[in-house]
């Protein structure tokens, strides 16, 4: 069991782009996250104890949990933090980074990660002129977006 996201794109979100907490055997494939004020993706260990300064209880229910990641063909443009963030990574069983394309993040890249977990980071102008989200002339989908003047097509 684990937690799946496949093609996702995230347009101008409140917060993170994606925050995946405590998840073991997250998989993360084909994301695209725009314009996030904070990190484009933050992964963490929600229930982690050993970084807490002050006396650490889990919620009644909430056993110890051993996260592990692997993000695949992910763009972040314009995060307001970090393009990738992961917090705790010492209590992570794995993390596998493998093609994140980072463009517009003032140079702040990814934090977190140990040697060996990112396989590839490339970096400049992804050439989307504006758009968001490709959807071809004959989808039945084209058009049925909510408040079309956000979906650049």
């Amino acid at each position: 069991t684990g937690t799946v996201m496949n093609n996702n794109v995230v347009v101008r979100p409140n917060d993170y782009g994606v925050i995946m907490r405590s998840a073991p055997n997250a998989l993360i494939r084909h994301l695209s996250v725009f314009d996030s004020p904070r990190s484009g993706v933050q992964v963490d260990n929600q229930f982690s104890c050993a970084h807490s300064a002050r006396a650490c209880t889990r919620p009644e229910g909430h056993r110890a949990v051993v996260p592990t990641l692997i993000l695949l063909d992910t763009l972040i443009v314009s995060p307001g933090g970090r393009g990738l963030a992961i917090a705790h990574r010492d209590e992570f069983s794995s993390v596998e980074v493998d093609t994140l394309h980072l463009f517009d993040d003032g140079d702040r890249g990814v934090s977190g990660v140990q040697d060996g977990d990112v396989l590839e980071v490339t970096r400049g102008d992804p050439g989307m002129h504006g758009c968001y989200v490709y959807v071809p002339d004959d989808s039945p989908l084209r058009g049925a977006g909510r408040d079309l003047a956000r979906i650049h097509l």
